[in-house]
């Protein structure tokens, strides 16, 4: 990971996929025995830490489209407004 953090925005999808991958192991066979409960804790800390910063940005998500939808719905009912003429009186 520090080596893919180097790479700044730039590897952002390969750091996501690496903590993707982490986070839906579940096979610790290979582990030895007395590992097994820590690789699990690791596992399980990484997959909590993934699933909190993608609730934050599904969140996000869902209020920018709000914020989007209401200036639609704004700007829409602007062109439907009857514009009001100014007539000179002489």
């Amino acid at each position: 990971m520090a080596h893919l953090n180097e790479f700044g925005d730039a590897g952002l999808s390969q750091r996501r996929q690496v903590l993707k991958r982490v986070s839906e192991f579940d096979n610790y066979s290979s582990c030895y025995a007395d590992n097994q409960l820590q690789a699990k804790g690791a596992v399980a800390a990484v997959a909590e830490l993934v699933n909190r910063k993608d609730s934050f940005t599904r969140l996000q998500q869902a209020h920018e489209a709000e914020s989007q939808s209401i200036a639609r719905s704004r700007r829409s009912r602007r062109r439907r407004a009857p514009t009001s003429k100014l007539h000179d009186k002489h």
